[in-house]
């Protein structure tokens, strides 16, 4: 049975999750460990989104009301079902904003320097340079650029997938807990019923 202390437990893993994100999100935005490139806005449209920073501090609501609630003895009763579930529904709606952005990101790839001129390469061949390295080299600058936002869009990628998995399961833990009312609950109820 799912209970207010099981849901604590499982959101202190959303605060080093979202923090995580909101630090990759935060370096994508300096590819070869450069500040040029972002001065310059030479960007993909996915680390403008800024999804890990969004997603990260988005799942954080949740997460810190959470933890709040735990000095509540029921969270049906004293912290309200109705909140809690909005909250954690956002945190979800966060979670796969960041999945959707890197996603993307990883499959349209990064914004660089091809041969000629600056663009993204990549985009439009569905993610098949992620398999293919030898496409990289493609990119001339930022250095490393690609395996730069491939590591950290792949991070967001898995990091987003479990901030859903632990948002979705506060969700179904909360309706549980507040729907199924506990055997002595039922003894009382019909108890006191005339």
């Amino acid at each position: 049975m799912c209970n207010q202390k099981g849901l604590c437990v499982t959101t202190v893993f959303l605060y080093p999750l979202a923090i995580t994100s909101i630090i990759c999100s935060i370096l994508l935005f300096f590819p070869g460990w450069s500040y040029e490139y972002f001065s310059q806005g030479k960007l993909t449209t996915e680390v403008r989104l800024s999804g890990g920073l969004v997603g990260g501090l988005v799942v954080l609501i949740p997460a810190f009301f959470v933890q709040k609630a735990e000095k509540c003895l029921c969270c049906c009763k004293c912290c309200g079902p109705c909140l809690s579930v909005l909250l954690e529904a956002l945190g979800v709606v966060g979670a796969m904003y960041s999945f959707g952005v890197a996603l993307s990101g990883l499959l349209n790839g990064p914004y660089c320097k091809g041969y000629w001129t600056w663009g993204t390469p990549f985009k439009g061949q569905g993610g098949s340079y992620l398999h293919d390295q030898s496409q990289w080299s493609t990119c001339s600058e930022p250095e490393d650029v690609v395996k730069f936002n491939v590591i950290l869009f792949s991070i967001l990628l898995a990091i987003s997938s479990l901030k859903i998995i632990f948002c979705s399961s506060h969700i179904i833990c909360i309706l549980v807990s507040c729907l199924c009312l506990p055997p002595t609950a039922l003894v009382a109820a019909k108890a006191a019923s005339p």
